[in-house]
């Protein structure tokens, strides 16, 4: 074999320890899972409420990313449906650009779940790895990415019927192939075909402003005090216009909450005032006659009848080199991590990590430790027996989804009974053939003796 032809099929193999949805299953089936149950935490990343971190598990040998919401913040937010539902949509999500949960177990901390791991890191930590200061990414890789996360929109919005309301770029995860994966399911909401209305409430609008970035909440998430509001689908198309002008220009189009204070650039948003620097004029003018700044206009229009949905932008002009985009996952990613081969591996996580430790001790972070709150209050975040009842309404559901599939397989297996029976009479048609055969001879022997 060339070397060219052996180096394309190391790229095309999959990493033998990273878990493999296909392989392994959508789910780890085990009766018993527990932190436990994995090596030692890596620390990957962290939030105010969550943290990330990287283990191995013990009885395959396969590499899970486990998303450890912490029951402290559960207990002084009362956030303990908002968890729930959060465990329930991410495991009952199976797509080829959103990661896959593979199990939702519970620690006296923490709420885990067991997901894909992201080797590539995430699209905020490649723009930081850029040389400039609010590095963007070519308008190639870009038109890449965001053909690649409205096909996962699409499938939210037809197929779970799931409104996302936490998209950025820190929640689009990069795989071993350099294709997305959608992450962070935290701020997600099902609804139901005849009813697609989500009423806004002020304490949603509150918590959502403290744990997302405010840049890409769509105005009908920021509903004043004294009104009330409804949101649906369309919210996920205002933050993905925002998050085209995020990857291209390495700016916001309403300001930068590093810059301003989440109120200023809520307000900003409400009142529909746009960023006007230098280096956003400079990006527009690169971009007048490429359709880019048509697309963010009509994502990024305040009438919602008007905002362009998922037919809009598989037409859109600056997308049209695009080509099939249901063969999209096939093609070769503009990104690809170099390090996929290494077990364990978390150099892309490097890059934006200041302080990187291991946990030594399994399931237990060193602050953990001082704070950790009483018994009494973690009664009420206990979540032991929810664990259990969403897996085994995941696993139903999931059963009941793949009927039309399973019974794909039985009509295969009943026409492989079916060649198995044909060729053992075909088989025994044979042996009797033999047998009629001696008999014959015999006969015939037989009759040449009398006639003798």
């Amino acid at each position: 074999m060339r070397r060219g032809n052996r180096l394309k099929a190391e790229k095309k193999r999959y990493p033998d320890w990273i878990a493999n949805p296909i392989k392994e299953g959508n789910f780890i089936t085990d009766t018993f899972v527990s932190v436990n149950s994995f090596g030692p935490l890596e620390f990957v990343a962290s939030s105010k409420t969550s943290c990330v971190s990287l283990a191995k598990y013990l009885n395959n040998g396969k590499f899970y990313a486990l998303k450890g919401v912490k029951k402290k913040f559960m207990h002084q937010s009362k956030s303990f449906e908002q968890v729930r539902r959060q465990c329930e949509i991410h495991a009952g999500l199976s797509h080829r650009f959103i990661a896959n949960a593979f199990r939702v177990f519970d620690h006296h901390s923490f709420v885990y779940i067991a997901q894909e791991y992201c080797v590539g890191g995430t699209l905020q930590m490649m723009l930081d790895r850029q040389f400039s200061i609010g590095g963007s990414l070519p308008s190639s890789s870009v038109k890449f990415y965001v053909a690649e996360i409205s096909s996962a929109l699409n499938y939210l919005h037809t197929k779970r019927f799931v409104i996302y309301r936490n998209l950025s770029a820190d929640n689009i995860g990069v795989s071993w192939t350099g294709h997305i994966k959608l992450l962070g399911f935290g701020n997600a909401c099902q609804v139901t075909p005849w009813e697609p209305m989500v009423r806004t409430f002020n304490k949603d609008i509150l918590a959502r402003i403290n744990a997302q970035a405010p840049e890409l909440i769509a105005p009908s998430l920021l509903a004043s005090s004294k009104t009330e509001t409804h949101h649906s689908y369309q919210v996920d198309w205002w933050a993905l216009g925002v998050l085209i002008h995020h990857l291209l220009s390495g700016t916001f189009p309403f300001g930068d909450s590093s810059w301003h204070s989440n109120s200023t650039v809520a307000s900003r948003i409400m009142e529909n005032e746009r960023s006007n620097s230098l280096r956003v004029k400079a990006f527009k003018y690169r971009q007048r006659n490429t359709g880019v700044l048509t697309l963010m206009e009509s994502l990024l229009e305040r009438d919602l009848g008007l905002r362009w949905g998922y037919s809009d932008i598989l037409a859109c002009e600056w997308l049209s080199d695009v080509g099939d985009w249901s063969s999209i996952h096939k093609r070769p990613a503009p990104f690809i991590p170099k390090w996929y081969l290494t077990e364990g591996d978390k150099t892309c996580f490097s890059a934006s990590i200041k302080h990187r430790r291991k946990i030594h001790k399994v399931g237990v972070h060193p602050e953990e430790y001082a704070e950790r709150p009483s018994h009494d209050q973690l009664s009420y975040c206990y979540f032991t027996h929810v664990c259990r009842d969403i897996m085994i309404q995941v696993l139903s559901n999931h059963t009941l989804r793949s009927k039309r599939a399973l019974e794909a397989v039985n009509a295969k297996t009943l026409n492989q009974h079916v060649s198995y029976e044909q060729q053992s009479k075909a088989v025994e048609n044979i042996k009797e053939g033999v047998i009629k055969k001696q008999q014959r001879k015999i006969r015939e022997v037989t009759l040449f003796d009398d006639l003798k």
